[in-house]
């Protein structure tokens, strides 16, 4: 089950069944009866039906443990044992059970009610059957999807459901919009658990009660109860576990590109830093000279000369941003590799770090670090000006390796942020999710601004979510490279060309996700509390 925004109450357990455990997804404290395994939600949207989508959409990503997951709605209570019905669904030879709508067969119903109830917009919603009508889409067959069981042992099963989160993520958060597609486009049977008109309303195995916030009657029954609170953030900082973590990467392969243009000085910093904080000999520098001039041409090929873990890729004429990062993933052989501009200070074991958060989040493909200055990646003012970014200067006496020091105290063992957009400025990838969509779009954003957005709504799309590695902080100066008129221009190209692709309303849907994160927020807050401390 998912507490999204305190939409619905956790409701006490009438029975326990030893076959099973409970496990509830909250974003805030919630009861636990001894009963329930309460679990964080790393992802955040604006619209909390999403964040519970979002849950409902990944079992294969939040459960490596088990055979079968069961999704129950949060406010279904399972009033019998539900055993029967597993094993019926065990010996269908199904991928996936659930109960077919009690009372609407086709799309066009199903649309018709939404519209009427305001379930989405309207917009949203009519444009999409219509696109999969298009398609030749139009199932007569909805399911009611408040409860439904999935063999995670199926691939089949994992490319539906990743099928059903992509449209969901694009357009509207109703399942019966996109659940019958999803099923049909992989070919997969499911299985009935009961016949109409018999549902969850009707049925012997469940209750319902309303959904909300706890009614009179469910604060008096927890009143009653023995019960524990639960906070799902209250974990141990990374700080304290800091060493056992980095050392299961000692021998994993990271290469670092950094694309370079000019700007020796800034060059320089960032690669004293890279050697600095180089933490295991497997880690490689790929540097890419992007038709920079004879003095920084010259620098770049003595740095590379004097070191083995460092190789230089050129190009005599600047062929601009996005083509020299394809040039640097192209030349690295790891399976995971940070595009680093060149304008940047690292921080003691960051990339191991980055690292660990991409691998330690199933389902994750993409990271970023926290900055002073990456838009809402920022600490602590994250909010942009109308021509920039914001630009946090550091605390008096306050370096780049404390600020990183300060963040692994800050953040929570495990409590990685989940977002659609993750900043450029240095930017981690796993190496199948390159293989999956390709590279950054050298047509549509030749010189960048925008091509790192574009990667990361595709990757969304493919079933890769972005992370933070909030115990992670690189110091970014901004470019050199543009002056500030031309990185004007070039912003306004980039966002025009994402608003063609994706719909303005989908960029400030992600933006919005990425600035309202509630773990973001509370390192804005610690940040912004050292900050205030210092000035004092």
């Amino acid at each position: 089950s998912a507490n999204a925004g305190n939409y619905d109450c956790i409701t006490a357990p009438v029975l326990e069944n030893a076959w099973a455990r409970r496990v509830v997804f909250a974003q805030k404290p919630v009861p636990s009866f001894g009963a329930i395994d309460v679990k964080p939600i790393h992802y955040h949207a604006v619209q909390s039906a999403r964040i519970a989508r979002y849950v409902k959409t990944h079992p294969f990503d939040l459960f490596d443990d088990v055979d079968i997951a069961i999704w129950v709605d949060a406010n279904i209570v399972l009033a019998e044992d539900i055993r029967e019905m597993v094993d019926g669904f065990l010996d269908s030879g199904c991928a996936f059970a659930a109960i077919p709508h009690p009372h609407r067969r086709t799309v066009d119903e199903e649309l018709r009610a939404c519209i009427k109830l305001g379930k989405d917009s309207e917009e949203l919603m009519m444009n999409q059957v219509g696109e999969l009508k298009a398609r030749g889409f139009n199932p007569a067959d909805l399911i009611e999807s408040g409860f439904f069981m999935v063999d995670l042992r199926e691939k089949r099963a994992h490319r539906m459901f990743d099928l059903w989160w992509s449209m969901i993520e694009k357009g509207s958060i109703r399942d019966q919009l996109s659940l019958p597609f999803a099923l049909g486009e992989v070919e997969l049977d499911w299985h009935r658990l009961m016949e109409p008109p018999m549902n969850v309303r009707s049925h012997p195995n469940f209750s319902i009660v309303p959904h909300g916030k706890e009614s009179m009657a469910e604060q008096e029954l927890l009143n009653q109860i023995d019960h524990l609170v639960v906070d799902p953030y209250d974990q141990e900082p990374f700080a304290e576990h800091r060493e056992e973590v980095l050392a299961k990467y000692k021998d994993y392969r990271i290469d670092v590109v950094v694309c370079v243009h000019n700007a020796l000085d800034d060059t320089t910093a960032c690669l004293q830093s890279v050697e600095a904080c180089r933490t295991f000999d497997a880690q490689k520098l790929i540097i890419v000279d992007d038709g920079s001039g004879e003095e920084t041409k010259e620098a770049l090929e003595k740095f590379a000369a004097e070191r083995e873990w460092v190789s230089l890729k050129r190009n005599e004429v600047a062929q601009g941003y996005t083509k020299a990062a394809n040039l640097g993933l192209r030349t690295s052989e790891a399976e995971f590799t940070i595009l680093l501009n060149s304008d940047t200070v690292v921080t003691p074991d960051w990339a191991v770090k980055m690292a660990d958060a991409v691998l330690s989040t199933p389902g994750a493909g993409i990271v970023g670090p926290l900055s002073n200055a990456a838009s809402h990646q920022s600490i602590p003012d994250h909010k942009s000006g109308v021509q920039q970014t914001a630009i946090n200067g550091l605390p008096d006496g306050v370096g780049p390796n404390d600020m990183a020091a300060y963040c692994e105290q800050w953040s929570k063992l495990g409590a990685i942020p989940r977002v659609s957009l993750v900043h450029g400025f240095c930017l981690g990838v796993l190496r199948k999710v390159v293989d999956d969509i390709g590279m950054f779009d050298e047509e549509r954003f030749p010189r960048g601004y925008g091509e790192e957005n574009d990667f990361c709504l595709r990757a969304f799309e493919a079933g890769y979510t972005g992370v933070i590695a909030t115990h992670t902080f690189v110091f970014h100066s901004k470019s050199k490279s543009y002056d500030s008129e031309k990185r004007v221009k070039l912003m306004k190209a980039g966002s025009k060309a994402l608003n063609g692709l994706y719909g303005k309303q989908r960029i400030i849907r992600a933006v919005q996700d990425i600035e309202d994160h509630p773990v973001l927020q509370t390192l804005r807050a610690s940040a912004l509390e050292l900050y205030q401390t210092n000035d004092d």
